[in-house]
């Protein structure tokens, strides 16, 4: 791996307005990590810009100080259509995130009126998890009474569990869906491209998407995948190339693409990073379970950052980048508005 430091990008974008204030060469701890301040100053231009940005209140949390403009940039790996959040944002009403997943969906967290797993004080406290500490930043971008958090996510559990009882997982309130079941496609990540996404794995991910595409009002969709660094080790791969490629990553963006929903890729923003001792971003610096989880600490604000970065990417889009879903996408059964058959799903 190319460990090199990379030339600081810390000047060069909206996300670093607060970084870009503190004085020169200051260190801080957080999350375990120690951040180095970069020296020199904005240019006026982007000074102006953070300026409109503190006064419009879409600055990122402070956890994005740990990350670089490179960082966002490459995380977004497909935009897709995002007409319904988009609009809701801009109009300023309130909106409904729900999230299905396995464990780290679990542990980033939840308020305590749903009364199940993500509610633990592991996830909850001082040290929460990724889900709530966005949600608190959608609060203070986007502050309404009506914003909510829906954490339906359930341990070690395959996307197929969610596909036969979405009305329940998914309520019909929903304006953003987030899928996170980390990377569970398996095997699938070593098959031919011609091959994975008729995979398991893939099938269900796109027999949900189908499932709430087919509704009255179908929420935005954000394919997450907390990508596992440690597979990058195993004998099967000898290059970068094919470490890239053992991920989930790759089946989520094909479907990604096909269904023109968006998609959130931890591995594209961290590849060059995480695989790298002498690097800040190292993954055992911020994940356990030897790479598995997330830490609740800087795993969770880094996740943070990222996901509350698409939401700003989100409503900072021209109405035209919104995007409208092909017809293609919105596969209905012949005359009878009922969502396709299971097996017309794949590609």
């Amino acid at each position: 791996f190319n460990c090199t430091a990379s030339a600081s990008n810390c000047a060069k974008g909206p996300a670093h307005c607060n970084f870009l204030e503190k004085s020169a060469g200051q260190q801080k701890k957080k999350g375990g990590i120690v951040q180095k301040l970069r020296k020199g100053l904005p240019t006026p231009e982007i000074q102006a810009e953070c300026r409109h940005l503190r006064s419009s209140g879409t600055s990122l949390p402070a956890s994005a100080q740990l990350l670089e403009q490179r960082h966002f940039d490459a995380s977004l790996a497909n935009r897709g259509d995002t007409t319904r959040l988009q609009q809701m944002l801009k109009a300023g009403e309130g909106i409904v995130i729900t999230a299905i997943g396995a464990s780290n969906t679990v542990r980033g967290g939840c308020h305590a009126w749903q009364k199940s797993k993500c509610t633990d004080q592991r996830y909850t406290s001082s040290n929460q998890g990724w889900l709530l500490q966005t949600f608190d930043f959608i609060n203070k971008t986007w502050p309404h009474p009506n914003n909510r958090l829906i954490n339906n996510g359930r341990m070690a559990t395959h996307p197929s569990y969610f596909v036969p009882c979405l009305n329940q997982a998914v309520p019909a309130s929903t304006t953003v869906l987030i899928t996170a079941f980390g990377d569970m496609c398996g095997e699938s990540a070593w098959e031919q491209s011609d091959t994975v996404l008729d995979s398991p794995f893939s099938r269900d991910i796109q027999a949900i998407i189908m499932a709430v595409r087919a509704r009255l009002n179908p929420p935005t969709i954000l394919l997450w995948n907390t990508h596992v660094f440690s597979n990058h080790f195993s004998p099967k791969c000898a290059s970068d190339g094919c470490r890239f490629a053992i991920s989930c990553d790759r089946a989520l963006g094909m479907i990604a693409q096909y269904h023109f929903v968006s998609a959130l890729s931890l591995r594209n923003a961290l590849f060059h990073d995480a695989l790298c001792k002498s690097s800040p971003f190292y993954y055992r610096k911020w994940m356990i379970d030897d790479g598995l989880h997330l830490d609740l600490k800087a795993g969770d604000e880094i996740v943070a950052a990222l996901l509350s970065n698409w939401f700003v990417d989100v409503a900072s889009r021209s109405a035209t980048e919104g995007g409208v879903a092909p017809l293609v996408n919105v596969l209905l059964s012949a005359g009878t508005g009922t969502p396709a058959t299971y097996s017309s799903l794949s590609l």
